[in-house]
């Protein structure tokens, strides 16, 4: 095998692409995500090589090399010519790290929540709904990290919720993290932290409120075999804590669908 270290321009991964026979389908959402991290400043060589089979063929980095093309950012990177062409079998085969992997790495505790939290709460902070993105828009692990550290909120949040298994149970990630988070922002610490306290063990005084609508509606879902979406029973939540903060009596918990969807509206605090 040759390994070198190669300043690879636009020019220089035109050509390397034409050598990309008989590989795994172009994914451009990870082709304009790695781009987009280019273009910012934001990419960082990981020490994860381009590689060349004895034929010259294309094995690993075409989503790279596409992204320096479409970027018109030059990269430095490891190449390796001289691979067997059966090499091409085994690679990416192992376990990609993900944010909690990350986390993890770094000594943070309830990584698996918080990792899921951080994710949602990033949305909610990008486009107003805490639903996932996908393609370009999809968080990295530099950026999961980055907005964990900032928000120490999270690993608030991850904790509450990694510490009552009745939230556990009846909510998601998606439907906790980003209101919690959110609300102490906001400086409703102790009003947020009451509400999903009383959710989870119901006293006196939750009675008249939306808490035990909430309540009867997750525990209906728990048991229901046709689900409601983890974005409706994110929507009923924000819902029912900004009438339980501004002391309104509740009957019913509903959200209306604008044209049918959910919009940021129906996550405003």
């Amino acid at each position: 095998m040759d390994i070198t270290i190669e300043t690879i321009t636009p020019k220089v991964a035109e050509k390397m692409l034409k050598f990309n026979t008989d590989n795994r389908p172009l994914d451009q959402g990870v082709c304009e995500r790695y781009a987009l991290d280019m273009s910012v400043g934001k990419w960082e060589n990981d020490g994860s090589p381009v590689r060349f089979s004895e034929c010259g063929r294309l094995l690993d980095g075409q989503h790279r090399l596409n992204a320096v093309v479409k970027s018109g950012v030059t990269i430095e990177a490891i190449v390796i010519r001289g691979l067997h062409d059966g090499a091409f079998k085994t690679m990416d085969t192992g376990k990609k790290r993900g944010v909690a992997d990350i986390l993890g790495i770094k000594g943070y505790k309830n990584v698996n929540v918080a990792a899921a939290i951080t994710s949602s709460y990033y949305y909610y902070l990008k486009t107003g709904h805490p639903g996932n993105l996908g393609g370009p828009k999809k968080i990295t692990n530099q950026e999961a990290l980055v907005v964990y550290e900032k928000n120490p909120e999270i690993a608030e949040a991850a904790f509450f919720m990694a510490s009552n298994g009745w939230i556990k149970r009846h909510m998601t990630s998606m439907s906790f993290g980003p209101l919690y988070v959110a609300a102490c922002k906001r400086g409703d610490r102790q009003v947020v932290s009451q509400f999903f306290t009383e959710l989870c063990s119901p006293t006196e005084r939750s009675v008249s409120t939306s808490v035990m609508t909430l309540r009867d509606r997750l525990i209906e879902n728990k048991a229901s075999r046709e689900k409601m979406s983890a974005a409706l029973v994110a929507a009923l939540t924000f819902k029912a804590y900004r009438d339980f903060r501004d002391g309104r009596i509740v009957k019913q918990l509903k959200v209306v669908m604008k044209d049918g969807r959910l919009t940021r509206d129906h996550f405003n605090l």
